[in-house]
């Protein structure tokens, strides 16, 4: 090929390229990454932080926040039965309890078992990103953030809106979510609420569970408030949920959760919350069987009760920021730890002690 002719061809190829490229920049809004000690953006951070944006959730062919997690590499979600009845989750190759799940940044872990840190009152409808922090978080977090953590973030709008969505399947299955936005002034509130309901695929697979979930804030110049209330109840068959040997296996579970939070600060930034969570939980063996005839029957109540003081500042070496952190876990059981002296009755069971 000439020499002249192949000038042309590339003046041809170098205008085409030309012609398609992009001219326009679009500035996005980085995210605030409130799964640390201090809130700080995307850039800032030097962790592996995979974060799942609202786009993608609604993009996703799930239903819920146990499906959605599955899609994320390295994190390994072993569901037991459907509609999100249980999980157990695991983070680059660490153990169910090494995972530390947070709403919000409340910190949610159950004290009893790694099988109930999903028992979160909200569904992925009323999710607004999910912050993954990859590595080991014990240093901020201690032991239950060893392999990673896990940060859920409720739907956030700035203008009034509702909500409302339902579904329906095959063997009674119904499912329903309402989701309500507020705003006045310094004031906004969210509010979710829903149902799901199942018959079963098979035999003692049937649920039936219930949420309710409140957050609200006040922002008042450089200071902001939070007030979260939260509220979920289970009901499932756990056909070989534990063993195949039991089919039979039938568990209750309620979920009681309250937190407040508060930042204040412009140059010196102060923040600070507290958080408690009541867990029930009532296991049985054999769904089927009499009181009388079985008394193997596991109750378990838990108390969680927490708080954490954080500030930081920036100034010409980086940041620098200083943060205390305690909990107090209490487990009421009739089958594990030391027999108490006297019999104590289980909260919302008949006869039980």
């Amino acid at each position: 090929m000439k020499p002249k002719l192949l000038l042309i061809l590339a003046a041809l190829m170098l205008h085409g390229t030309a012609i398609f490229s992009q001219q326009d920049t679009t500035l996005l809004n980085e995210i605030e990454i409130t799964s640390s000690r201090t809130s700080s953006l995307y850039s800032e951070s030097a962790r592996v932080i995979r974060i799942i944006t609202r786009d993608e959730i609604r993009n996703a062919p799930v239903s819920g926040i146990n499906g959605m997690l599955e899609y994320v590499s390295g994190l390994d979600v072993r569901q037991r039965g459907a509609g999100d009845v249980q999980a157990d989750i695991s983070l680059r190759g660490g153990s169910f309890e090494q995972t530390l799940v947070l709403l919000n940044g409340i910190p949610w872990n159950d004290p009893q078992t790694g099988h109930h840190n999903l028992d979160i009152p909200i569904d992925l409808d009323a999710v607004e990103r999910i912050e993954i922090l990859e590595g080991p978080g014990s240093r901020i977090y201690g032991p239950n953030a060893f392999s990673g953590a896990i940060n859920i973030i409720t739907a956030e709008n700035a203008s009034d809106e509702i909500r409302i969505s339902a579904e329906a399947g095959e063997h009674n299955t119904y499912k329903s979510n309402l989701n309500l936005n507020l705003n006045h002034r310094q004031f906004s509130h969210f509010i979710h609420a829903g149902k799901s309901t199942s018959g079963g695929y098979r035999d003692n697979t049937d649920y039936d569970i219930s949420r309710l979930f409140l957050h609200s804030k006040l922002k008042i110049r450089n200071s902001k408030l939070g007030l979260q209330l939260g509220y979920l109840t289970k009901a499932l068959g756990a056909n070989a949920f534990y063993s195949a040997r039991f089919p039979d296996q039938y568990e209750k579970t309620k979920t009681q959760f309250a937190s407040m939070n508060f930042e204040t600060g412009n140059k010196l930034r102060f923040s600070s919350y507290l958080y408690w969570k009541r867990h029930h939980d009532s296991f049985d063996l054999f769904r089927y069987a009499e009181p009388s005839w079985y008394e193997g029957n596991n109750f378990h109540m838990t108390d969680k009760l927490g708080g954490g003081l954080n500030s930081w500042f920036v100034w010409g070496a980086g940041k620098t920021s200083i943060g205390l952190e305690w909990h107090a876990d209490e487990i009421r059981s009739n089958v594990l730890g030391k027999p108490v002296s006297y019999p104590e009755a289980v909260k919302g069971e008949k006869k039980a002690f």
